[in-house]
């Protein structure tokens, strides 16, 4: 499995939160907040929506600790277009029971939601400091780092570092880079920003000097779109030789290290050009060696001659990645709004006969998606012709791609062709059902939510009513699987595929009437998840925009997916 990490792929969310919060033991439930009077008068809409949002930050406090989180989070989105400073009181009341939440992720599970204490402090925070950031003094983050979960510590030392860079506030930035122990990730992104900006070279050395320690202690990382070795190429000029030079042997003999234990390939992406190698150290040579060039010529064409393959790469590129993205690697902070475009891909080794099926796989979607492109393209142009092609797209994809292309290019007729050609969009909106009938439930309902939109959109709510109906079929059936008792969905509830198709069709059920909205929610069989969706609707009606979150499942037979609606 590929594994690509942009250069500035830097997760955006901070935290306003009152240091004495952690501080307090913890007490019994409390009460909900109570709300001030609304200055403005809301409309029958916005009133539906806050006493549902009261009703669910009541029913909140029943349910265990992880669960009521989300719904307080949730609530308190719904409030924050009308009442802000609740709003953010609930949010620090959800950030606080997430000390109570347990961190037991199933085994080998990736997603972001096996950790759920991670996922909601993450997650809390970020709205938090979304809300604050106009006020631009964040002393009372700093005090709150001690008590978070130590990766969602070390990614607000991260943004808070890059924020006081922006302010030209290097010392308040150097000093929380010092927070970075020996056993944290070392934010390689967050230091090349800071010796971009900071005007004082002893400043711009001891943070290059710190890096270079921390990769000596982390051996065996991969290869990144920002570490170590960018660091190098971006201000080796700037740097005493000695100590870029000591730079560029750690990491030459590191991923020496890495290719005895592990055989990958490793590329560069830039979106207009790529290049692969058969190892690390071959990658390595190609981000170093123009480098050495200028330190240790006679070391650079020794190598250079002992490694063919980097050296062919140098032909098509001479200054190595500089040449396929300057923008990534140049050593001046980039115009406001531009980013590097660079990727750095590790991509597991693979037998000649398993590289060859994968390669055909990859050929075939990549047929299948420029088919899709055109059908696209004709769908509101000549809606005929799109779907004339569309029955040339095979009825399933490759293996491991769960859509049906066919069935894809009919959901893309039938939502592009609604106004030119509504007779062919009807024709492939029933084509789609057909063509889901027989797949599998969690990739049919993600196909079919469609659906009740088509039929709202051309006014025909009746039509609109029954398929919310048959989505709702769908998630019982979803649900039957995640609570499954010889293999039950191992993630957290408000992730589940049932809950996200009950959302949807909560959505889509609020734009027939409220009363359906409502009824959808009371026909939830399980009241934690009729809680949050009950959360969601109000939140929605409060002026809220919709939740999105991704479905997943994960199970001890193997099953595992996930996908967002």
């Amino acid at each position: 499995m590929a594994a690509s990490t942009p250069v500035r792929g830097v997760l955006a969310f901070t935290l306003l939160f009152a240091g004495s919060v952690y501080a307090q033991s913890k007490a019994p439930a409390k009460e909900p907040i109570k709300s001030p009077t609304p200055k403005v008068k809301l409309t029958p809409e916005q009133q539906r929506g806050i006493r549902l949002l009261m009703g669910s930050e009541a029913e909140a406090a029943g349910l265990q600790p992880e669960m009521r989180a989300f719904v307080l989070w949730q609530v308190s989105r719904g409030y924050s277009q009308l009442q802000p400073e609740k709003s953010k009181a609930v949010l620090r009341e959800a950030l606080k029971v997430t000390e109570a939440v347990e961190d037991s992720p199933p085994e080998g599970c990736v997603w972001e939601v096996c950790h759920m204490k991670w996922y909601l402090q993450l997650h809390l925070i970020s709205e938090l400091m979304q809300r604050s950031e106009a006020g631009g003094n964040y002393d009372e983050i700093e005090q709150m780092l001690p008590h978070l979960d130590p990766r969602v510590r070390n990614e607000m030392v991260s943004r808070l570092i890059m924020l006081y860079t922006e302010k030209d506030k290097f010392s308040r930035a150097r000093a929380l880079l010092d927070q970075f122990g020996d056993d944290s990730e070392y934010p390689y992104w967050a230091a090349e920003d800071l010796m971009v900006q900071d005007p004082h070279p002893a400043d711009r050395l001891a943070v290059f000097q710190q890096a270079v320690e921390h990769f000596r202690q982390q051996s065996g990382t991969d290869p990144r779109s920002s570490d170590l070795a960018t660091m190098v190429m971006r201000f080796s000029h700037d740097l005493p030789a000695g100590t870029v030079l000591d730079a560029i042997d750690q990491i030459l003999s590191q991923a020496k290290d890495q290719d005895e234990n592990q055989k990958t390939r490793v590329g560069l992406n830039t979106g207009q050009n790529s290049i692969y190698f058969d190892s690390r150290y071959q990658f390595r040579l190609f981000q170093l060696l123009p480098v050495l060039e200028d330190l240790d010529k006679s070391k650079a064409e020794s190598l250079l001659r002992d490694n063919a393959e980097v050296s062919h790469a140098f032909d098509k590129f001479p200054k190595g990645p500089q040449s396929m993205d300057p923008k990534s690697y140049g050593d001046q902070p980039l115009p406001e709004g531009e980013y590097g475009m660079a990727e750095v891909d590790v991509v597991e080794s693979k037998d000649p006969a398993g590289a060859a099926n994968e390669q055909a796989q990859d050929q075939q979607m990549a047929q299948n998606e420029a088919k899709l492109e055109k059908i696209w393209q004709e769908a509101d142009k000549d809606p005929a012709q799109a779907y004339q092609d569309a029955q040339e797209l095979p009825l399933k994809g490759p293996s491991g791609n769960p859509f049906p292309p066919r069935a894809h290019a009919m959901q893309l007729i039938a939502r592009l062709a609604i106004k030119k050609d509504p007779d062919i969009a009807k024709k492939a909106m029933g084509d789609l059902q057909k063509l889901t009938s027989d797949i599998d439930i969690a990739t049919q309902a993600r196909m079919l939510t469609a659906v009740p939109n088509f039929y709202i959109e051309i006014g025909d709510m009746e039509e609109a009513r029954a398929s919310v109906k048959d989505l709702m079929k769908l998630a019982d059936k979803l649900y039957a699987r995640d609570v499954d008792s010889s293999d039950p969905n191992l993630l957290f509830k408000g992730v589940w595929p049932s809950t996200a198709l009950w959302r949807r069709c909560v959505q889509f059920g609020a734009k027939i009437s409220p009363e359906f909205a409502e009824e959808v929610i009371a026909q939830v069989p399980d009241a934690e998840i009729q809680t949050f969706e009950r959360v969601n609707y109000g939140a929605t009606l409060a002026g809220s925009e919709p939740f999105h979150t991704s479905m997943i499942e994960w199970h001890k037979n193997g099953r595992h997916a996930g996908v967002m609606f």
